[in-house]
């Protein structure tokens, strides 16, 4: 196990300059977001802040009754009173929806950050293999008394946990982004958010997403590994050949077969890990009751003892067989 952990290391020295510039990229993007929100609060407070509240077509904003509720909202909070016990009812479903939506929100940027890290790694497994055959830095690793197994799974490792990094990373920082926004508008509206994150339950969301990109890693991991087994194989350009010849392939076939039977499978983990999700969804308005917490998932960790794991992790199996027999092979790149 040290001498795993010391390749793992190694690589992470090789690749740390992509993870981190990933991360510093994302920080800019978002600090230039945040700087544009804040040009916007600040023309809206110069534009309104001399006025003790904003009357739009005779609704006002400051103190108004609606239906037995008093709303009065003053520079720094804003209180609600109720004349019977259905608004609180009311008031109560309105928080849970945009708790609910709040968490859509972070579901979708947490997605789409893991769609990034997975294009990312795929540079990665392509080059793993492939960088130390064309530089023959290999012969040295070979030369070690280290077996030829531990090299090829702490770069399997590596590529799994750079994956989940950089993905749980960005997403953290999406988090902080939309915090620092809420603080950011100022009261009384940060205030009223504050209660709506309040009734969200952080910490077992989190859990859920990261449960959710383990079992999409894992469900990928063939993919990952085909990309490893073209790094071990070719002489030149293995990220351009390993997403270049399926498609040719696929396209071909589909053209003098006729079939899509083999385009399908690129899609269908989307789409079931989609279908996953829906199965797992659990958050619907009035459910939750007013001092409960808002959870929108079930449990994900059954899924990664299911069948369509096993099935995944015997189709990596049989790859990295074959990632093991070309490795030891060395063919030349020249």
């Amino acid at each position: 196990m040290r001498t795993l952990g010391v390749f793992i290391k190694r690589e992470w020295m090789e690749w740390r300059r992509l993870v981190l510039g990933a991360m510093l990229v994302a920080i800019f993007l978002f600090s230039l977001g945040l700087l544009q929100i804040n040009r916007g609060i600040a023309h809206l407070n110069e534009k309104f802040g001399d006025r003790k509240s904003i009357d739009l077509d005779g609704f006002n904003f400051n103190d108004f009754n609606m239906d037995g509720v008093e709303i009065h909202i003053d520079d720094e909070n804003y209180s609600i009173e109720f004349k019977n016990e259905g608004e609180i009812d009311g008031l109560e479903r309105g928080i849970e929806g945009l708790a609910i939506a709040y968490g859509i929100m972070l579901l979708i940027g947490f997605s789409l950050f893991f769609g990034l890290s997975m294009f990312i790694g795929m540079f990665y497994f392509s080059d793993s293999i492939y960088k130390e055959r064309s530089d023959n830095s290999t012969l040295f690793y070979r030369s070690l008394p280290v077996n030829d197994h531990v090299i090829i799974l702490s770069k399997i490792l590596s590529g799994a946990l750079g994956v989940l990094i950089v993905s749980l990373g960005l997403g953290f920082i999406y988090f902080v982004f939309t915090q620092l926004t809420i603080f950011m508008i100022g009261a009384p509206l940060s205030s009223l958010a504050q209660d709506v994150l309040n009734r969200f339950a952080h910490l077992d969301f989190f859990v859920d997403l990261a449960t959710i990109e383990l079992l999409m890693l894992v469900w990928l991991l063939p993919v990952a590994l085909f990309f490893m087994l073209i790094s071990s194989v070719v002489k030149s350009r293995p990220l351009f050949i390993a997403t270049g010849a399926p498609i040719l392939f696929m396209i071909a076939w589909q053209i003098i077969v006729g079939d899509t039977t083999l385009i399908k499978p690129i899609f269908k983990v989307a789409s079931e890990i989609a279908q996953v999700i829906q199965g797992e969804w659990t958050a619907k308005p009035g459910m939750f009751g007013f001092s409960n917490d808002v959870e929108l998932l079930g449990d994900f960790t059954k899924y990664l003892f299911s069948l369509r794991s096993a099935i995944s992790l015997l189709v990596s199996g049989a790859f990295y067989y074959g990632i093991v027999s070309f490795y030891r092979k060395n063919i030349p790149t020249s």
